[in-house]
């Protein structure tokens, strides 16, 4: 993604690049977990790789301009940056397929007997009527609720309520209180919205 603006090495401070591309590795690696590689088409290894190319990118840039640990904050916060705008991309991308995994009880018509509507139908008709009733943001944390990435399954078992500072560290965003608050409203406004969604979608589920 990054690898065409990387320039070739001809001499440079071997020591110091390995020391700081060993100080930086725990980051990269929380960071790549915070991407969702499902979205973009990719495995994890790619994702990982991914930030290895901007670690490069960015040292290439900094090196011989800042002391050391300057360099390595630019690096840091090159790398920040690059999560959110990678998860911000992923986010904006029509992955059909990856739609297709949103679950089929969300609706909560498991107990609707003889189901008679088909799966891939369903899922289309439920995915659209969402997108017309919410706003964008209440879409994008809707999208998280019921496609919840690696770095989420991995921090809670309780994937139908997933705690608002756990979605806001997911999209890089500061968990102050008013970024929670906001976050929770866009779950009421999901919830007002999954029953209408009930109310609209369970006659049809036992349409024969």
């Amino acid at each position: 993604m990054e690898l065409h603006r990387i320039k070739e090495y001809q001499s440079y401070d071997r020591i110091l690049f390995n020391r700081i591309y060993k100080e930086t590795e725990p980051l990269r690696k929380k960071l790549s977990y915070q991407i969702d590689a499902r979205r973009i088409g990719v495995d994890h290894n790619q994702i990982m790789s991914y930030f290895d190319d901007k670690f490069l990118l960015a040292y290439q840039k900094y090196v011989g301009k800042y002391t050391e640990p300057v360099l390595k904050g630019h690096i840091l916060s090159a790398l920040s940056n690059f999560k959110n705008r990678l998860c911000r991309y992923s986010y904006t991308q029509k992955m059909g397929i990856y739609r297709d995994a949103i679950s089929m009880d969300f609706l909560n018509l498991e107990n609707v007997p003889d189901q008679k509507l088909d799966d891939s139908l369903y899922i289309t008709l439920v995915t659209e009527f969402f997108k017309e009733k919410l706003t964008q943001d209440a879409y994008l944390i809707f999208d998280i609720q019921t496609n919840p990435p690696l770095y989420i399954t991995s921090k809670t078992s309780n994937i139908y309520n997933i705690p608002s500072k756990l979605i806001c560290d997911f999209l890089g965003l500061e968990s102050t209180q008013a970024t929670i608050k906001y976050v929770n409203s866009l779950k009421n406004e999901i919830k007002g919205v999954k029953e209408m969604a009930i109310e609209h979608f369970a006659p049809m589920a036992l349409v024969s």
